[in-house]
């Protein structure tokens, strides 16, 4: 593929295997796992307002301010290392999650292969993004891969499931298949996509790091295409005015 894919968690089988045989959570481990899950809620509340990600003018003019702030060169365009630095000293994105870069590097790659698309460069993202910049255009789909990253981990956990904990299948199915399509994303076969895209190990479980990638690039896909269907009926509706004016 040409876009680069950045697991969150690596695991190995022998890992996999340890969240697969976990049993049932203590009543010491419901209670750290219901903190958890309120310390997230609280900073949710706060860091989504500092995530415009809306085509709105008020948050158009935001993400033009955030953007100028990221870009501390001033050179119209932003490297990994300048979303990573912005993310973590204007957004606190670490006070969210401690270990943020993996989700940044998919985010930041998401958009950097967006940019190539639309401007008709080579759209093979190197995995150390060496060289590799986002422009104002593409800031929005850097901050909406985050914000849905993030908005997936606080429903999670407000689900009442830990997200360092492995689930299986009857989770996926009824608690988060409703969610995803909700967002648009079409799953006809939970059963299928379960097994053959989340399951990496046959064990008959998945992991939050491993469903969120799959959703937000399935929700990723979901808007380019809206995006494209918006662009060619304008297009159509410009060619259908060309063809009356002719007449």
């Amino acid at each position: 593929d040409a876009l680069p894919i950045y697991n969150v968690q690596e695991l190995n089988t022998q890992d996999a295997f340890a969240l697969a045989q976990k049993g049932e959570p203590t009543a010491e481990e419901k209670a750290a796992q219901e903190q958890e899950g309120q310390r997230l809620a609280t900073l949710w509340a706060d860091l989504r307002t500092r995530l415009p990600r809306l085509k709105t003018k008020t948050e158009n003019d935001q993400r033009g301010a955030l953007f100028k702030q990221f870009d501390t060169t001033e050179a119209g365009a932003i490297s990994y290392a300048e979303a990573e630095k912005g993310s973590r000293d204007l957004l606190a994105l670490h006070n969210f999650q401690s270990d943020i870069s993996p989700i940044l590097r998919r985010a930041f790659s998401h958009a950097a292969y967006a940019r190539a698309v639309a401007t008709g460069a080579d759209p093979t993202i190197p995995r150390t993004l060496e060289g590799v910049t986002i422009e104002r255009a593409e800031f929005r789909l850097f901050l909406v891969y985050i914000y849905n990253y993030l908005l997936l981990n606080v429903t999670f956990e407000s689900l009442g499931f830990d997200s360092k904990v492995a689930f299986n299948y009857s989770v996926f199915a009824t608690q988060l298949v409703p969610i995803v399509e909700g967002w648009g994303v079409e799953v006809p076969s939970p059963q299928t996509v379960f097994e053959q895209e989340l399951d990496k190990f046959g064990l008959g479980v998945t992991t939050f790091d491993i469903f969120s990638t799959w959703a937000v690039d399935k929700q990723i896909e979901v808007q380019n295409a809206q995006a494209e269907q918006k662009k060619a009926k304008k297009k159509g509706d410009g060619l259908a005015t060309e063809e009356s004016v002719a007449v």
